[in-house]
């Protein structure tokens, strides 16, 4: 026979035991605090990270109470408004924590008032040395949660790392104790070893300088600290979430990954990769090829040898070669002495590219775009534009077929070899030397210029005779140019019989 539930008598209810489970894990912490067992600082990091413990250790006896009371025949025991208002309490606290957690406190404690922190504890310097034999051909894998890392080369097969320790405490006897904690710890054998810090505890910055066989490889793991490497002869990985990264003659391979901060490598025999949420990158004298993924404030550039990969969320460049500059930012790319095949595809970024040799492809929209090609060979120019005006500069003794399509805008050529036609939908065609190579550009709601190489350049005046006191006269440099001014209105059109003169247009 099946057995029925019996109504709870009125006025009888369960006793919980929350109450007295919290009074005693209180008293528990308590206990560890003020016995120097646990810190305050330990504990509110513990709580902000498992505090949904509680909640859940709490409603798993609160469901047993209730089945428990349903057996006894009992009311079970209710949450009451103190419970209430405890979880609400244990919940803001613990979305509190989280919220403080993404705060930059090493902004704070590294603020200083005439030598002065005051948001940080006091700090105390300890310094810690550690000396072994090392493979020359094995890797080292360094990992640091607060501090600097510097790797310099060793003239012999031994690694040494000190490391020198800022230790934040607002009692001074906890310092030997802390500093105690934060042994450095090399462990590893054959061909690959690990160092590390024991305690990554936020209160205690680790400053490490590291010399090793320049043969070996190098890895670095850090997440509050600038890192600095010179002298490798293997390859070098580093992740990094705060802080500057440079890296300086190596000739193996170079690659990053991580976010904020600069970025700077230079004289780099191997290929360079770079990818994240990086502030500046600059690249210098890099013999590999250079490839760059991810989201930056600033690119520079130069002296590339092998070629560049850039992809980010509105721009896609690739390069054979730089041996001049290139600088990249959110609304300029300017480059010099490029060299070909050259393929860019942007938006609202104002290109401005000199002596380019090669094949070029520039996909752009919003943005102006004015290439000066050097001295043939010829290349094959493909240039598309929307929103903004395109000018190309062509040496008069290169050779290319021109062919040009431009909607709602003029088109300009210096060449007389160039012939323009249309009303709305304007054509140039034509043919500059030997047309060797080909100029294919596509305009819409803005205008295109073909120019003379260095034909807008003024008449140097007439140089001072032998002996004569006159001083010589500047004359400006051919890639000065103004700010581009609002268009004015279109001028009446020639006649069929008289074309009409150039439009000079300000770029």
């Amino acid at each position: 026979m099946a057995s029925t539930l019996v109504p709870p008598p009125q006025g009888s209810r369960a006793r919980s035991l929350v109450g007295p489970i919290m009074l005693i894990g209180l008293g528990i912490v308590l206990l560890l605090v003020t016995s120097g067992q646990l810190s305050w600082l330990s504990f509110w990091d513990w709580f902000g990270r498992y505090w949904p413990v509680i909640l859940i250790g709490w409603g798993a006896l609160k469901l047993y109470e209730y089945l428990d009371a349903q057996k006894r025949g009992v009311r079970p025991a209710g949450l009451g408004a103190g419970g209430v208002f405890l979880v609400i309490l244990l919940i803001m606290l613990g979305l509190t924590h989280q919220g403080l957690r993404q705060v930059p406190w090493d902004r704070f404690r590294d603020f200083n008032i005439d030598g002065e922190n005051p948001f940080a504890e006091p700090t105390y310097d300890r310094t810690e040395e550690v000396t072994q034999d090392f493979p020359a051909n094995a890797t080292l894998h360094v990992e640091s949660q607060r501090g600097s890392v510097s790797v310099i080369s060793s003239t012999d097969n031994k690694i040494r790392v000190t490391a020198h320790k800022k230790i934040g405490a607002s009692n001074p006897n906890d310092v030997e104790k802390l500093n105690a904690g934060s042994k450095l710890q090399l462990t590893g054998s054959g061909n690959s070893f690990l160092l590390t810090i024991a305690n990554s505890s936020a209160w205690i910055q680790s400053d490490l300088e590291i010399s090793l066989p320049k043969q070996a490889s190098l890895s670095i793991t850090t997440h509050r600290g600038d890192t600095t490497v010179s002298g490798r002869e293997g390859d070098v990985l580093i992740t990094s979430d705060h802080g500057d990264t440079t890296i300086s003659n190596v000739n193996g391979k170079v690659s990053f990954k991580g976010r904020g901060g600069t970025i700077h490598f230079d004289q780099v025999k191997g290929d360079v990769d770079a990818d994240g949420n990086i502030g500046n990158v600059e690249l210098s004298d890099i013999a590999g090829r250079a490839t760059i993924s991810g989201s930056l404030d600033q690119i520079r550039m130069t002296a590339i040898s092998k070629g560049v990969s850039f992809r980010s969320a509105r721009t896609e460049l690739d390069i054979a070669s730089v041996p001049g500059d290139l600088t990249i930012d959110s609304g300029d790319f300017h480059g010099s002495s490029i060299q070909g095949p050259f393929r860019l595809i942007t938006r609202s970024k104002d290109v401005d590219l000199s002596e380019v040799s090669g094949d070029v492809k520039i996909q752009n929209s919003d943005g102006n775009v004015a290439l000066s090609l050097s001295a043939p060979p010829s290349g094959n120019i493909d240039v598309e534009n929307k929103g903004s005006d395109i000018r190309i500069s062509v040496p008069e003794k290169g050779g290319y077929k021109v062919e040009a399509h431009n909607s709602h805008d003029d088109i300009v050529s210096e060449f007389d070899s160039v012939r323009i036609s249309g009303d709305e939908e304007k054509t140039a065609m034509g043919t500059i030397g030997n047309g060797s190579g080909r100029i294919h550009l596509t305009n819409r709601n803005g205008g295109i210029e073909i120019v003379k190489g260095g034909s807008s350049a003024p008449t140097p005046p007439t140089p001072p005779k032998v002996g004569s006191t006159q001083a010589p006269v500047e004359v400006p440099s051919l890639d000065t140019k103004g700010p581009k001014g609002p268009k004015g209105p279109k001028g009446p059109k020639g006649s069929k019989d008289m074309p009409a003169p150039p439009v000079v247009q300000n770029n």
